[in-house]
């Protein structure tokens, strides 16, 4: 079930990204792309950062339950790139960067 959800959304960024392509992948509204992981993928957002320079800021969505992931580069104009997606995605038992030793 992941991997054709998954699918679907990247189907979906094919079909519905008015042609418009990142070099890391194919974009469309940000709005549309986190309805479709929210409630069709069941994933959350569980990370945010911004790329060198300020040039995007990235985003990784991931479902523990299933195990679906997707990042996401976000553009300045509103739009969002599917950078990369898969499966096997899990929170390991380590603490946050900086943290601990």
């Amino acid at each position: 079930m992941t991997k054709l959800l998954t699918g679907a959304l990247a189907a979906l960024f094919l079909c519905l990204g008015s042609g418009l392509a990142a070099a890391n992948g194919i974009c469309m509204s940000y709005d549309m792309v986190t309805e479709k992981l929210r409630d069709e993928s069941g994933e959350a957002i569980i990370g945010r950062g911004v790329m060198p320079g300020g040039r995007a800021v990235v985003e990784m969505w991931g479902d523990a339950g299933d195990g679906s992931w997707t990042v996401l580069q976000l553009q300045p104009n509103g739009m969002a790139c599917l950078a990369f997606f898969g499966d096997g995605f899990h929170v390991p038992d380590t603490p946050p960067p900086g943290e601990g030793t």
